[in-house]
This record gives structure tokens, sequence and C-alpha cells, in this order.
């Protein structure tokens, strides 16, 4: 017996009363799965806001088609159709239940379980076919129901002992960016980020200063708290106001509408709240790529007490140094400024005001075997942030190397440019442990200053180096940091998110290949390109990558090479080769997070 000649069989053995009961069992059982899915359709038509054909009726004065009189008729009937539904649903669910009880008393048990199993598969098709039917309609609106929603499972990453369900996972994977309907619109936190980027924009202090210098009468201005504005600031400020106001009124009205998408916006918050409330678990970003990483917390604080119980690199304060370390570099500041050394650009960019100490926090490795936690500062409001940046536009004049990728056309262009025979080298991929931690302060400042004060001629009217020497020193050795509540600090190494982490890294590494690469190529180097502390090498035949490797972890005590290699395969895939490349490196280079991005 199968779902091809169950009638037949059944009339075969005499089993009329079986039958009729089956029939009346798949009967009931398809009627209310179809309902069940005409009543999911409706529900994804009110949270959706859309207006199934059957409640598009026209009326006769046109004008009420637009109307919200016509729109709430609309959505009444929609309402009043699914309530309708539900109560048919109802109705055909008791028939099922009932025709399935006549069907177990009038037939083995053996029998029933079978019969059950052919009604299930012959309805199958039909319901599958109704599925479809629904989610053509959806889409033709563009839009498609929750639980028809996909998402890729791999974009979150479980590391926790905690399970997560489907709706947790699908809400997740909307990524830490995903924002959900605001209850409510902030209009003084909107009104105040706009004068924060026209000040930012028009550098309004500066030039007040400039124009109140001018002004004969000044006590009116000063008692009334008048800025001055020049003829462009006052049109940037009309464009500003202007579009502030579209924006409030679009949000006011946005918001106005939030009831209609109220059910799927309930149970977003109710899954991310529950989570957030979830004092073991951590959710953050992984180190390289997008995606959403879960780990217990216990995991995550061992990880990064490995790394801060390094006493070589971090040192834990029994006091908060903000306001002090501010107070130096200000005067330092004010000094250089006094005396014309350093422009007034560079004063406003490197003077601390209201500093705080930096956040400290661990990205998980997930693309390593054990997942060990990057360390990453979020720089943004410490007191040397400012002064980062002002000394990273001073010394990047420093960057030269023709071993560094440039591009990915360059990349491309320098491999076809390697002599044939592409199967007798080995691709080669060396990469450097904790980069910016371990790179050596003292050195690379060394390095800065005898560029600029060794090799560069020294103008006259220019720092001089002993006060470069303290200025780097505040922006490098002396960053401090809270983490889980203590205050650190970093006593060697740069922080990932600082300004000039990367600027001094590449310092450094520059450096070091101009004094070791010479030897290497000698030892069977034959293509050598850098992005950051990722390499791409190719050696010649019969040369050993490890203990290439192993040499080079032994030019410096701080550098830690590991090597990844592979064989390339033969000359008539060159194309393929080159196309390969690309992608390989593409996924490898990924720019280090300054203080926008850690905060962010």
């Amino acid at each position: 017996m199968n779902t091809d000649n169950v009638e037949q069989y059944l009339r075969d053995n005499n089993h009329h009363h079986v039958l009729f009961n089956y029939r009346t069992v798949k009967k009931y059982y398809l009627r209310t799965e179809l309902v069940r899915l005409d009543i999911r359709f409706l529900k994804s038509c009110r949270t959706k806001d859309i207006i199934p054909k059957f409640l598009q009726f026209k009326t006769a004065n046109q004008n009420l088609g637009s109307s919200a009189t016509y729109k709430e008729c609309q959505r009444r009937l929609l309402k009043a159709e699914i309530d309708h539904k539900y109560q048919h649903f109802n109705k055909l669910k008791k028939m099922h239940q009932s025709s399935i009880i006549s069907l177990q008393q009038c037939c083995p048990g053996d029998l029933f379980e079978r019969l059950q199993k052919i009604i299930i598969d012959v309805c199958s098709p039909l319901i599958k076919s109704k599925e479809q039917t629904v989610e053509d309609k959806l889409y033709r609106h563009t839009l498609l129901t929750e639980s028809q929603h996909k998402f890729n499972r791999k974009v979150v990453r479980n590391l926790s002992t905690r399970k997560l369900s489907d709706d947790e996972i699908g809400c997740l994977a909307n990524g830490l960016d995903y924002g959900l309907v605001p209850k409510r619109f902030d209009e003084m936190s909107a009104v105040g980020n706009i004068e924060q980027f026209f000040h930012r924009v028009t550098d309004i202090f500066q030039h007040h200063k400039k124009l109140m210098a001018d002004l004969k009468d000044k006590d009116p201005v000063i008692s009334n708290d008048i800025r001055v504005l020049s003829t462009k600031e006052m049109t940037l400020a009309s464009h500003l106001r202007s579009l502030t106001d579209t924006f409030q009124h679009q949000a006011n009205k946005y918001r106005k509408k939030q009831f209609l998408i109220r059910d799927e916006q309930r149970q977003s918050y109710k899954l991310l709240n529950s989570l957030s409330q979830n004092e073991s678990l951590v959710i953050t970003r992984p180190d390289k790529g997008r995606g959403i990483v879960i780990m217990n917390k216990s995991d995550y604080y061992s990880k990064m007490d490995v790394i801060l119980n390094d006493s070589t690199k971090f040192k834990c304060l029994s006091y908060d140094p903000t306001i002090e370390r501010e107070r130096r570099l200000r005067n330092l500041l004010y000094r250089l400024k006094k005396q014309c050394l350093i422009s007034e650009q560079f004063w406003n960019t490197a003077k601390p005001t209201g500093s705080k100490p930096g956040r400290l926090y661990g990205l998980p490795k997930i693309h390593k075997d054990d997942i060990p936690l990057r360390p990453v500062l979020s720089s943004i409001g410490t007191y040397n942030y400012g002064l980062g940046r002002a000394l990273k536009v001073m010394i990047s004049s420093m960057l030269q190397n023709e071993a560094v990728i440039k591009d990915t056309f360059q990349f491309i262009s320098d491999l076809k440019s390697i002599p044939k025979g592409f199967s007798r080298y080995k691709m080669v991929s060396f990469d450097i442990t904790s980069l910016y931690t371990n790179i050596p302060i003292d050195e690379t400042i060394k390095l800065i200053l005898n560029y600029f004060y060794d090799i560069e001629a020294q103008p006259s009217n220019t720092i001089k180096r002993r006060d470069m020497q303290k200025l780097l020193d505040f922006a490098t050795k002396y960053s401090h940091f809270l983490y889980n509540g203590k205050v650190y600090d970093q006593i060697d190494g740069v922080s990932m998110g600082s300004p000039l982490a990367p600027l001094l890294a590449e310092i450094f590494l520059q450096d070091f290949e101009k004094k070791h690469l010479p030897r290497f190529k000698k030892m069977g180097i034959l293509y050598w390109k850098r992005y950051v502390d990722d390499t791409f090498v190719i050696l010649k035949p019969g040369v050993s990558a490890k203990n290439i490797c192993a040499k080079l972890s032994q030019c410096h005590p701080a550098l830690k090479f590991t090597v990844e290699e592979e064989r390339l395969p033969n000359e008539e895939d060159k194309k393929k080769i080159t196309h390969k490349v690309k992608n390989y490196y593409s996924k490898k280079k990924e720019i280090p997070k300054t203080g926008e991005a850690a905060k962010k």
C-alpha cells in the first residue's frame, strides 16, 4: 500500500468504513493547512502594511481612495477577515481531530499510523504549492513574511555554551549595525549633533575670534553670546537648518506608523533584550570581516587577562592619570605655540580638552585555531588622540618602501612579470604575530627622530628634537585605558585603534626590511610584498620556507613570524594563478581599525 493505491487497497480488503474516514481525515487536514497559510499571508500583509487585492475596492468619490478613512477601512476589513479565518480554522481543526479519532477506532494501530503518513505525503505537494503561491504574492509586493526571511547562519558564530534559537540567530544575523525603529525621536540629541557637525566643518570659534577682533563695539555681542558668522557660514547654517527640519518631520511621520510593524519590532526587542541582559555572554564582532560572535564572558575575561598580564607591555595603575597628563601635554603645546614652533592648525588639532581614558576591548580571531583576542583601544576622546592625528600628518613623509602593496592592480602586474616556470616556485605567506603590541616604541621613536633631524635638514622654525621626542612620548608611551573597572598603562607597543598605530608599525617594518631583506634575497626569496603584517613571498626551488621563517624570527626579538606554504600550479594556469592570488590577498587585506572604527 502506497500513496498511489491506498484507496484501491482499502476497497479490495472490504475496509469501506476505513476508506470513508481516511478521505474525511485527508480532506480536513488539507483544508486546515491551507487555511493556516491563508492566515499567515493575511497577518504578513497586516504587519508589512500590504492591502490584498480583494480589499482594494473603488469608491464613488475618487478623492476618498487616498484618504485616511479609506485606508483605515481597509485595515479594519483585513482584521475582520483574519478573525473570520481564525474562526474557520478552529472549526476545521476540531473536525480534523474528530475524524482522526473515528479513523483510529475503525482500523488497527499499524494501519492507522501508515494511513496518517500517507495522508501527509499526499497533501504535501498541494501544501507546498500553496506556500509558493503565498510567497509569490508577497514577493510581487517586494516583501516577504518574517517566517520566510532567509538569513545566513554562518554570519553568527556561537562560541558560548548557550544554545541559540533560530529566531535569535535570525535577529543577530542582521548585524550590529541593524537598527530598530526608535520608540521616540530625540530632538535635543539630533540638534546637538548637527551643531557639533557645523562647528567642526566651519571651525566657527577661530573665525569668530578674527571677526570679533575687527568689531569696535564688542560688549553687546559678548553679553548676548552672539556668534559672528561669515556669508558662507550663514548659508551653510541655513541649509543645515532646512535639512534638520525636514529630517525631523520625516522621522516623526515614520514614527507614527510604528504600530504597523509593532509585532516584528516587539519580537526583535524581546530577543535582543533577553540576550543583552544575559550577564554570562559577550556579543561582539570578529577581528576580520563582518559578523557576530557570542562568547562566554568567563572565556572572554580569561583571554583578555592573558594579554594584560604581560608585564612587559601593560601595567595596572592605582589612579587615573588623565587630568595630570592632559595638563602636561597642554602646557607643552601652549609653549610650542607661543614660540611659533607649531602652527595654529596643529594646536587646534592636538590640544586636549575634557579628556577621558580609552576603553580596551578584544575582538575574537575566529580564523585562528584557538580563537585568541586582538586587543583594540577605543581612543576617541583620550588626551593624546588629537596629538596622534596631528603627528600622523607630519611624519607620513617617511613612508617610502617598494615592498609595500599599493593596490591590487600593481600586485597582479608584478606577479605577471615573474619569470616563467611557475610550478618550480613556492608561494608562501609570512605573518607577524601580534604586530602592534610588539612594536618597540623607543626604537621606532628613534627612527623617526633620526629621519627628521639627522637625515633630513631641519628648518630653523620647526620643533626642536627634544620637544618632538616629548610629543612622540605623549602620543605613544603614555597611553592609559580602562578595562573591567581598572586603569592600565601600555608601557610598550602601540594600541590598535590609535591614529599612529599603522604608521609606527609601517616605519618599524620598513626599517626591518631595509636592513634584512637584501640578505634573505640571497638565500632564495624571489619576490617579497607586504601589506601591514601579512607578506606574500615566492621562494626559489629547494628553499625551505620553515628555515626562512625561523631565521626571520631571529632578526629582531620583537618580531615572531609564522608561515603558510602552498605550491603553485603549472605554467598554463598562469592566468588562473593571478586571479587566485588576487582573491587570496584580498581576504588578508584588512585595514587596521582607527579610533573611529573602534568606537563604532
